[in-house]
């Protein structure tokens, strides 16, 4: 898994968020597919488990992933658009 650029700007959930969603819209998670655990992405990446955690709850609360107790998140919706997601 590649690393994501940090800007000065961004929040690293967001950018965390921007770079998962990314990775559904190039392919590397197709519909179906599970994420990486939030203990992987925080140890590839760096992160807090709580940052992990607001990323994934932000795509899941745009219908992109889908929690499934005890077996991780799951890419549930394609992004038909490159445009980022608006960061609110």
């Amino acid at each position: 898994m590649g690393e994501f650029l940090l800007a000065e700007e961004t929040y690293r959930y967001q950018q965390l968020e921007q770079w998962l969603l990314q990775g559904i819209i190039d392919g590397r998670w197709k519909l179906g597919d599970r994420l990486p655990s939030i203990r992987e992405i925080c140890t590839q990446q760096g992160l807090s488990k709580a940052t992990v955690q607001h990323a994934l709850q932000r795509l899941e609360a745009q219908g992109l992933l889908e929690v499934r107790p005890k077996a991780g998140h799951f890419v549930t919706l394609v992004p038909k658009t490159t445009e980022p997601p608006r960061m609110t």
